[in-house]
């Protein structure tokens, strides 16, 4: 065999294992960024159970976040969130939820998270569920950019209930 083909055939094994190192690397950097995603959304969670919701859903939000809420208008930006939620008394309930399902792109720098919620008062309990969508931040830390939900049954009695993650 030349020498030729000889270099030849070694350049290809070592673009092979670079790109086989490449796809791994690509893969590990997914499966990272979901497993951020789902301990976000349930550090979010247990923030706005033990703080309230006004601190929580602004420490959590991107600076140009829409939330979407049932019977109101949008709320884009999180100066707009943060005067939303002070304008609103939230201290005779406690909002906490937790994530089914989570996604994250290709990039790792998006994903989702969704599942189901529950507002308790002295007098009641509200079901939910919700979407959030993340973005990774410049200083890697993920903040939703879009949030929504809507009132539902108690998940719990749902025949194709999904399992917390």
């Amino acid at each position: 065999m030349s020498r030729l083909l000889q270099f030849f055939i070694f350049g290809i094994i070592i673009i092979l294992i670079t790109l086989g190192v490449i796809k791994a690397t690509k893969e590990k950097t997914k499966s990272e960024s979901l497993l951020e995603i789902i301990e976000t959304d349930k550090a979010f969670s247990k923030k706005c159970f033990e703080e309230g919701m006004s601190n929580s859903f602004s420490t959590f939000a991107d600076d140009g976040v829409y939330k979407i809420s049932e019977g109101a208008y949008p709320i884009i930006g999180r100066k707009e969130l943060e005067k939303n939620f002070n304008a609103k008394s939230t201290k005779d309930f406690k909002l906490q939820w937790y994530p089914v399902k989570a996604e994250v792109a290709e990039s790792g720098d998006m994903g989702y998270t969704t599942g189901n919620w529950k507002i308790t008062t002295p007098d009641s309990t509200v079901h939910g569920c919700y979407v959030s969508i993340w973005k990774r931040q410049k200083d890697g830390t993920w903040k939703y950019v879009l949030d929504g939900g809507s009132a539902c049954p108690d998940p719990e009695k749902n025949p194709n209930k999904l399992k917390p993650l």
